[in-house]
C-alpha cells in the first residue's frame, strides 16, 4: 500500500494538482509493484480564505458552540474541497482507500449519505475497473450470476447526451440508470458502445449507469 498525503495541515501536495509529479511518481510505482495507490486527505485546507478564516483565531469554535458557523464554507465546499476529492478519485486510477482527516460537515455528509443510498451497489462489494483509466469517469464491477454487472459512474456529463463505452464483445443484458432503473439506450459505434443520456446530469455528484453483460468481460482491443 503506497500513502500519499494530500492537504495535510503542511499542504503536502497543492491542488488542482494537474498530473504532479508526486501523483506520477506514486501511480507508476504502485502500477509496478501491483500495489495500491491510496490518499491521506484533510478536509479543511487551514489556509484557504473561504474554510476557516472567518472564524480567527478560534477555528473551532463550531465544535464547542453548534450555533456558530463558517457563512463561507459552503463556497468552500463547492468550489474547492468537492473538486479536491473528485480529482482525487478520478483522475489516478484504481485507488485502493481515501482517508479523511477531520470532521465532515454536516450538509456534505447528509449529501452523500444520500448518494451512497441510491447508488451504495456500485461502490460495496465491487471489484476494480476491467477498462483501466476512463477520462469521465469510472466504471467498478460486480459478477451476478456468472454474468458480469458494469457500474459506469459518469463525473463529467456528455453536453449532447451520448456517452461512447469502451470497447468489449459481451452482449448487453440490460442497462439502466441504478438511481431509478430506467432503461438507457445503447447501440453500437466503431468506438465502442454508445449511451443516450439525459440533456442534464439527475445528479450533481455522479450518474452511475448499471451494464449487464453476458458472462465475464471480454475487452476488445481493436
Amino acid at each position: 500500500m503506497l500513502v500519499l498525503v494530500c492537504l495535510s495541515t503542511g499542504a503536502c501536495i497543492s491542488f488542482p494538482l494537474v498530473y504532479t509529479k508526486e501523483i506520477q511518481c506514486g501511480e507508476m510505482a504502485s502500477e509496478k509493484e501491483g500495489i495500491k495507490l491510496c490518499f491521506y486527505h484533510s478536509i479543511t485546507d487551514w489556509y484557504h480564505p473561504d474554510a476557516q478564516a472567518p472564524l480567527y483565531p478560534d477555528y473551532n469554535a463550531g465544535q464547542k458552540d453548534q450555533s456558530i458557523s463558517n457563512p463561507q464554507f459552503p463556497k468552500y465546499f463547492k468550489n474547492y474541497l468537492k473538486p479536491q476529492v473528485k480529482e482525487l478519485l478520478t483522475k489516478y486510477g484504481d485507488i485502493g482507500v481515501m482517508w479523511f482527516d477531520g470532521e465532515w460537515i454536516s450538509d456534505y455528509t447528509t449529501e452523500m449519505s444520500k448518494w451512497l443510498k441510491v447508488n451504495g451497489e456500485a461502490i460495496y462489494g465491487t471489484k476494480f475497473s476491467p477498462f483501466g483509466k476512463l477520462s469521465w469517469g469510472r466504471c467498478p464491477q460486480k459478477v451476478e450470476k456468472g454474468n458480469t454487472a458494469l457500474y459506469f459512474s459518469i463525473f463529467d456529463w456528455p453536453t449532447d447526451g451520448k456517452l461512447v463505452l469502451p470497447k468489449f464483445t459481451n452482449k448487453v443484458i440490460k442497462s439502466t440508470l441504478l438511481s431509478n432503473g430506467e432503461p438507457v439506450k445503447t447501440s453500437s459505434a466503431d468506438e465502442g458502445l454508445r449511451i443516450e443520456l439525459p440533456p442534464i446530469a439527475p445528479d450533481s455528484i455522479a450518474i452511475v449507469v448499471k451494464i449487464i453483460v453476458k458472462g465475464m468481460v471480454d475487452i476488445q482491443l481493436n
